[in-house]
């Protein structure tokens, strides 16, 4: 993650000396497939352009999960002392000077920095750059990416952060339907909306289940939107329902999906993770192994999955370990306990390691 972060940063800081004429950038889609060897042209709410030798394509914002420009700078010697800080002011620099595709990537990535700095002080920083980013630029494409962010970050920080995420998921649906973005943003504003609303506890079971049902029915229709993220939300609620059958269902077929989205195949993993531990028992263990297997696929197979969902299965993976008390438990239980603790210390799931 920090090597790819550090990858990105180098390239736009060094965005501006590359030639008119490259075509080293690349565009990572939420699928986690790859579009390489382009030259962007242009990025808002609404596409992607870029071209490819001399054809000119586009694809829709909602499909973009990061980009990348030109790779290749990212090799310049310069690349090697890289600091948030530093890529905050080369970004500003970049807007004054009306360079507004490397100036939105440098916003992102420089919060994005200041996060894997794993303190609390890193994710204020975070913070106030995504709320510049989306002052200055709320056009920019890369805002999407920026309203994912503040969200993920607001649903593991308690009641006030839960809150807060319902806010801006509100905020995301409100101006992707008036500002006429990608057509999938709107969907996936709903759904923010759902899913925040689910984490305060102010919709109901059979309500939310319901309203996911219905989403489901309108993104699958649309081809747009983040239908695997909305199955995953749907299984998770249909687990805690007790509905076991329905919810191991909606989660293999994400898992078995080819191209789903990162997010929701790790979802689907710790949720298939959470059905094994729940059959285990003294008398047998062998389930706690298969969960501990599902877990640890979600952080070592899903590296672009949010950063909670890999603190989470960090967590579990230790918790099916030490149940499973199996040949080599106790090395996946300490390494996974030495990754939580170092790499998502502010993470609700180290506050449960710590506390005991």
């Amino acid at each position: 993650m920090q090597s790819r972060l550090c990858a990105l940063a180098a390239g736009v800081l060094l965005a501006w000396a590359r030639p008119a004429v490259a075509q080293d950038d690349r565009v990572v889609l939420v699928t986690g497939e790859a579009i390489e060897r382009i030259k962007v042209l242009g990025f808002d709410v609404r596409e992607l352009r870029y071209q490819r030798d001399a054809d000119a394509e586009t694809i829709t914002a909602d499909r973009v999960a990061r980009l990348e420009l030109g790779r290749a700078a990212a090799r310049h010697p310069g690349g090697a002392d890289l600091e948030p800080g530093a890529l905050l002011a080369a970004a500003r620099r970049q807007l004054e000077e009306k360079d507004v595709l490397a100036a939105q990537v440098g916003l992102l990535a420089a919060a994005e920095l200041w996060l894997q700095h794993g303190s609390a002080a890193g994710e204020q920083r975070a913070v106030a750059v995504l709320d510049e980013l989306r002052t200055r630029l709320p056009q920019a494409g890369t805002v999407i990416a920026a309203l994912r962010l503040q969200i993920d970050l607001g649903l593991g920080q308690g009641p006030a952060g839960v809150a807060r995420a319902l806010g801006i998921a509100r905020r995301l649906l409100a101006d992707a339907v008036a500002g006429h973005w990608a057509p999938g943003c709107g969907l996936e504003g709903e759904y923010q909306v759902l899913r925040a609303a689910a984490a305060d506890g102010s919709i109901g079971a059979l309500d939310l289940q319901d309203r996911l049902r219905e989403l489901l029915v309108r993104a699958t229709a649309a081809r747009a939107g983040p239908i695997d993220a909305v199955r995953t939300l749907l299984a998770d609620s249909l687990r805690r329902s007790s509905d076991l059958a329905a919810a191991r269902s909606l989660y293999q077929q994400v898992v078995d999906a080819d191209l789903a989205a990162v997010d929701a195949r790790a979802a689907a993993h710790l949720g298939l993770g959470q059905l094994q531990e729940a059959a285990g028992s003294a008398r047998d263990r062998e389930p706690y192994r298969a969960a501990m297997l599902q877990f640890l696929r979600a952080h070592l197979a899903c590296r672009m999955a949010r950063r909670d969902q890999h603190a989470e299965a960090l967590y579990h993976a230790m918790q099916a370990a030490e149940q499973w008390q199996g040949d080599y438990w106790q090395e996946v239980h300490g390494r996974c306990r030495g990754l939580l603790l170092r790499d998502y210390a502010t993470s609700a799931w180290a506050a449960r390691v710590r506390g005991g």
